[in-house]
């Protein structure tokens, strides 16, 4: 619980520093929202056996890279979707 109550915190702080989403006095607005949702999460992925789900720290390379919304998490999401259907394929290719 703790190891992932802080390491949710400090990713949640860093990304939202590097999004320029914090305030000047470093206050996180709707922080308590964000960890709800982590904590959503994390309890979703072990009803259905997956690794913790967390938030990550790489995340900060996509807000770097200007996606500070949603939508860059569903395209990313979709091209994961769309590997689906060609991990076979490349399966075939010999070592």
């Amino acid at each position: 619980l703790f190891v992932d109550l802080f390491d949710n915190t400090g990713t949640l702080i860093a990304v939202a520093k590097r999004a320029g989403l914090m305030r000047a006095d470093g206050h996180l607005p709707k922080m308590g929202r964000a960890l709800i949702a982590d904590s959503a999460a994390a309890m979703g992925g072990s009803l259905l056996g997956t690794s913790p789900t967390t938030s990550y720290i790489g995340s900060a390379s996509g807000v770097a890279a200007g996606g500070r919304t949603g939508l860059t998490a569903c395209v990313v999401a979709g091209l994961f979707l769309l590997s689906l259907f060609f991990a076979p394929l490349a399966g075939t290719v010999p070592a």
